[in-house]
């Protein structure tokens, strides 16, 4: 995997050295050294992830001051002090959540700090009504400026007809993400990897990892839901879903994020309206924001 280009962007467990010119996310373990990766990445560090239990060392947050940081956190923020948000505003965070439980009342306390909040829509659904109750705060509090995701991203390409879908927003676009897992596996990403769908191992050539039958297969996705004549292929949100929801379980249940979907474009439409009756106004197309850099355009210019 020595050597990995520029297009490709590469989650890697602390510890592990990539060579190339790609971006890398390190996820830092239990004796984490973000200082080390700090300085044998450089620019190319995308971000670092975390996770909940990390919230109460407060000396690595103190060391991530200034960096990108992914916090894998519980729905309901028990591991969230006031000491711990301070420490963490210091730094570019994005929290992402399960949707479930109270997970509204924490996007809406992380909000309120100013921190990014990001709904994991990788995680199976337990309750849809606590994914709804997110997807309505997004839409109707007034106070909100903070976007939260994916909602967010995925409104805009309701609303313009062309942008990001999820698999875009869950860091799982088969052209430029890959997961290295800790026992040296290569996969586009954790869920792939907790499947066994993986397209080799870290010390494959690159080209074998692109070229790899599995990898293959998710470049053409959609492709593939037309030749085996899935129900995606009829599915009205296939434009923003993409067949993300179904791709390792075929009969995997989407219909709370469906939901979503119909709600989204309902304020999409209702937001067309008002802006027709208005003189003089434009609904012409912007770049689409890139969801996990704000301010950013799809491609890399600003918003």
């Amino acid at each position: 995997m020595a050597d990995a280009p520029g297009y490709a962007r590469v989650s890697i467990p602390e510890g592990q050295w990539l060579g190339g010119n790609c971006l890398v996310s390190v996820r830092l373990g239990v004796d984490a050294g973000p200082e080390r990766q700090q300085s044998a990445y450089g620019e190319r560090l995308y971000e670092f992830e975390i996770h909940a239990a990390q919230l109460a060392d407060h000396d690595l947050l103190r060391s991530l001051r200034g960096s990108h940081v992914c916090v894998r956190a519980s729905a309901g923020l028990a591991e969230l002090t006031h000491d711990t948000a301070a420490l963490m505003s210091q730094a570019e965070c994005v929290f992402v959540l399960p949707p479930e439980g109270q997970v509204a009342r924490a996007a809406n306390i992380l909000a309120s700090l100013g921190f990014r909040v990001h709904l994991d829509a990788s995680a199976p659904v337990v309750d849809c009504s606590a994914l709804m109750a997110a997807t309505d705060y997004y839409l109707f509090n007034p106070v909100l400026r903070t976007p939260v995701q994916p909602f967010h991203a995925l409104l805009e390409h309701i609303a313009q007809g062309r942008g990001y879908t999820l698999w875009d927003t869950e860091s799982e676009s088969p052209a430029t993400d890959f997961y290295l897992s800790e026992d040296g596996h290569v996969s586009l990403a954790r869920r792939w990897h907790s499947a066994a769908r993986l397209y080799g191992c870290v010390g494959d050539s690159w080209d074998a990892l692109v070229d790899s039958p599995p990898r293959r297969r998710l470049l053409l996705f959609r492709r593939h839901l037309f030749l085996e004549q899935s129900p995606c292929v009829f599915c009205a949100d296939l434009d923003v879903c993409g067949g993300y929801l179904r791709a390792l379980d075929p009969i995997a249940d989407c219909s709370p994020w469906r939901q979503v979907f119909s709600r989204l474009r309902d304020e999409a439409e209702q937001a067309r309206d008002l802006l027709a009756r208005e003189p003089g106004s434009s609904t012409a197309p912007c770049p689409p924001m890139d969801p996990r850099r704000p301010g950013t355009s799809r491609d890399g210019g600003e918003a």
